[in-house]
């Protein structure tokens, strides 16, 4: 039995005939090993790669095809994000200085923030406000943010409730108090327009395997093209630059990819991206908007069903039966419908929920998903727990 797949946002499903042939086609050759040998397979690889960057960058509005740097997946990004710029902003503000987040985030922002306030003593600020509330989350930032502010790191969409920050209001914040913005593009790249120089964030971090519509194993931090932090290295190795170096080279984005990277991640990563500049992401949106409203809406109805997340026209639904989340999820899988439940490591956000002690399941709709399997999926919510 195919299965009804609800977990889109921890990686989409099922990967497009597209994608699948592209990679297929790499793996067949010839290929090679990009920027470490002159022979064609090697310089065809590189060029490959070349490109899917160039088109990566030219979809979130960035000029310089170099600002995009390949990493492992979205945490890779996030961590190189994160902890490489932290020393330059202690060299201008001096170690101690604070961060502003919020409690919405997923633990490939907050655990790195964490390492740097043990190692480092930095402050952690936390935003409260459901990003729902745009005015209140401007509030708490304005009156979090002061002289000694040296990073906002932020999602633009949380894993949880679904919910868009006000990134663009953010950034525009960020801008004028001169404060680097890092802004986690997990759950929003792909999934609605998106543009990095409207958002005003300085670094842009993605996963290629989620709404980009790629496989696992690559991610990407994109520098917007005035970005006004220089991450450090923080993976260390060869780069088939300079290699008489014994440090990576300055410029990105060899300064960040140590290693032979993933290229038929990267390969699929390029394929994803044409599929959506084919479809169009007004039309992404809307489809997943409609499904998510339609699952939402028949919830809504039934009374033995707690929703936590409200209405947003995102991808996302959070809610809980009268038995555990895990054991929801487990009937769900005996009827073919596979969706998440857990705390989907946001510890925060769900304490900010009351779910803390449990979790809540997650429904994540995707571009592949039918009317048909939102309807089969609600039926089989109502026979299972009302």
């Amino acid at each position: 039995m195919k299965p009804i797949y609800f977990d889109n946002a921890a990686t989409s499903y099922p990967v497009s005939a597209e994608v699948t042939k592209a990679v297929e086609l790499f793996l067949r050759g010839p290929f090679g090993n990009p920027g470490r040998s002159g022979h064609d397979p090697a310089i065809n690889t590189s060029e490959a790669i070349y490109n899917i960057r160039k088109d990566l960058c030219l979809f979130f509005g960035v000029n310089s095809p170099e600002n995009a740097a390949f990493t492992y997946n979205a945490t890779s990004a996030l961590n190189e994000a994160i902890l490489g710029s932290a020393s330059a902003i202690a060299a201008v503000k001096g170690w101690g200085f604070n961060v502003i987040t919020s409690v919405w985030e997923h633990n490939s922002i907050l655990r790195p923030l964490y390492a740097l306030k043990d190692g480092y003593n930095i402050d952690i600020k936390f935003i409260s406000a459901p990003f729902s509330n745009r005015d209140a989350v401007i509030s708490q930032l304005m009156s979090l943010a002061d002289k000694q502010t040296g990073m906002i790191c932020l999602s633009a969409c949380t894993n949880t409730t679904g919910e868009t920050s006000p990134y663009c209001e953010i950034g525009e914040i960020a801008k004028r108090l001169d404060i680097p913005f890092i802004l986690d593009g997990s759950q929003a790249a792909g999934h609605f327009p998106f543009s990095l120089p409207d958002s005003g964030a300085d670094i842009l971090c993605v996963p290629g395997h989620k709404g980009l519509l790629g496989i696992m194993g690559c991610g990407a931090m994109i520098l917007s093209d005035t970005s006004r932090i220089m991450p450090d290295s923080t993976m260390f190795g060869g780069s088939g630059v300079n290699p008489q170096l014994h440090t990576m080279p300055q410029e990105p984005p060899e300064r960040f990819e140590a290693g032979t990277p993933g290229v038929p991640a990267i390969i699929a990563l390029g394929k994803g991206i044409e599929l959506i500049n084919r479809t169009g992401t007004d039309s992404i949106r809307k489809h997943e908007a409609d499904l998510t409203h339609f699952i939402y809406d028949q919830l809504s109805e039934m009374k033995s069903i707690r929703l936590y997340s409200p209405d947003c026209g995102g991808s996302i639904i959070l809610f809980n039966t009268k038995m555990s989340c895990e054991i929801a999820c487990d009937m769900l899988n005996s009827r073919g419908i596979c969706v998440r439940g857990g705390m989907h490591c946001a510890p925060k956000a769900h304490t900010a929920i009351k779910t803390s002690s449990n979790g809540a399941v997650r429904i994540s709709v995707g571009i592949s998903n039918t009317i048909k399997e939102a309807q089969y999926l609600v039926n089989e919510i109502r026979n299972l727990f009302e």
